[in-house]
């Protein structure tokens, strides 16, 4: 292949795409970096307040700013951005920030810079103190010192058990070494630095272009869509993922090269498709039920296991170590099969174009919307795209009701 090199995602049924990851051997990964936005309180004092948990206080009416924040009356430090009342003991900053996982592999570090002194608490826990005395701190509680390079600068390691995936919570509570003081400043960058691999995020568009001919390694990530985005989505349990009405390339249990439907199940449990449905008539979507083994003393398996596949040849054959409906496919422009559930709940179907006895119409990938019809029929196993493949649009059809039993009923109530 030729640079550019476009990748596409396309997400597998009942998922939606979340992201491309890319595999990095080593080096540093900045969670965020100085000069990005804190939360800030420079009201007085919060003692006797949990301001520096994560889940049981809320800094909505705090204002913000990006970093540096702090005040100098003398304008030793005119990069500060943020002005904020002065002279005050202490001050108070939060920073929200997300892990896609806790590693064990390295070293998280705060990389600071700050005038006078500082507490770090992480998630709600005391995580380190700099330029601070021990025990207990309050509102009133002074700096050791004042920062002798005005600020100072450093890094200071933060104990991984303290952070965890999901949403984080830094918060600083910023000492002045006395309320004359004429400044005040925090700067921060929050990174991990490791020896071994990282993945990390780095696009969450389907389409991902690579331009240069470095190796690189992506891996697409996956978020399952929720209950209510999967009806829209048209992904039932089991969906009718490849159809071959004219096949002269698999045999069947009776050496045969008969017409085949394949099942897919989108979810993650194994389901049983014991009396559900298949048809090829949109006026008879309950043609054919699909039996017990034991029903008609065959040793077939009727379980799909979770993102598997199952084989049904539609040929009019006896089932015996296979599924064999009574019907056969035509192949033909717009024809249709269609699986119902067996409380006909839900129904999927399939419409397919007429294509020839080494090809098969199925949908990639597996179980989602765009069929193909595909130049490298797949039995069994997941359907392949290749260059050769055409994609066509569904007529969507949509099964005819079965008409409930009309009943009479008489006047004594018997039916």
């Amino acid at each position: 292949l030729f640079l550019p090199i476009t990748l596409r995602a396309e997400a597998p049924a009942g998922y939606k795409f979340a992201g491309w990851k890319q595999k990095m051997n080593g080096g540093s990964q900045t969670f965020f970096d100085k000069g990005s936005e804190w939360k800030y309180y420079d009201q007085g004092s919060l003692d006797d307040v949990e301001w520096m948990s994560r889940n049981s206080y809320s800094d909505y009416p705090w204002p913000s700013g990006s970093t540096p924040i702090g005040y100098d009356y003398n304008s030793q430090h005119p990069e500060i951005v943020t002005a904020t009342q002065g002279n005050l003991p202490t001050y108070y900053l939060r920073k929200t920030f997300s892990l896609d996982e806790v590693r064990s592999d390295g070293t998280y570090q705060l990389d600071w810079i700050a005038d006078d002194g500082f507490v770090v608490y992480v998630n709600g826990t005391e995580a380190g103190r700099y330029n601070m005395p021990s025990g207990s701190t309050s509102y009133n509680t002074a700096a050791s010192t004042y920062a002798h390079s005005n600020p100072d600068s450093g890094t200071m390691p933060i104990d991984a058990s303290l952070l965890r995936e999901g949403n984080n919570l830094i918060a600083i509570e910023l000492h002045n070494n006395e309320t004359k003081s004429t400044d005040i400043y925090w700067n921060a960058a929050f990174s991990l630095q490791t020896t071994g691999e990282t993945k990390q995020i780095v696009s969450v568009e389907p389409e991902y272009t690579l331009t240069s001919n470095n190796d690189v390694e992506l891996e697409a990530v996956w978020e399952a869509l929720p209950a209510e985005e999967l009806i829209a989505n048209s992904a039932t349990p089991v969906k009718i993922n490849e159809v071959s009405a004219a096949n002269s390339v698999y045999l069947n249990e009776y050496f045969k090269k008969n017409d085949w439907i394949e099942l897919y199940n989108t979810t993650d449990e194994p389901i049983d498709v014991a009396g559900m449905y298949i048809s090829d008539k949109l006026k008879n979507p309950l043609k054919f039920q699909i039996p017990e083994a034991s029903e008609v003393e065959a040793t077939y398996s009727t379980i799909i296991p979770p993102h598997g596949y199952l084989v049904i040849w539609a040929d009019k054959l006896v089932s015996n170590t296979q599924i064999h409906t009574d019907f056969k496919l035509e192949n033909a422009e717009d024809e249709v099969v269609i699986l119902t559930a067996a409380d006909e709940s839900w129904a999927d179907t399939l419409s397919y174009k007429m294509h020839n006895g080494d090809q098969s119409v199925g949908l990639y990938p597996d179980g989602g919307k765009q069929a193909y019809v595909m130049d490298f029929p797949t039995i069994g196993q997941s359907n392949k795209l290749t260059s050769y493949a055409v994609a066509y649009e569904q007529f969507r059809p949509e099964p005819t009701p079965v008409p409930s039993e009309v009943r009479e009923v008489t006047s004594d109530g018997q039916i």
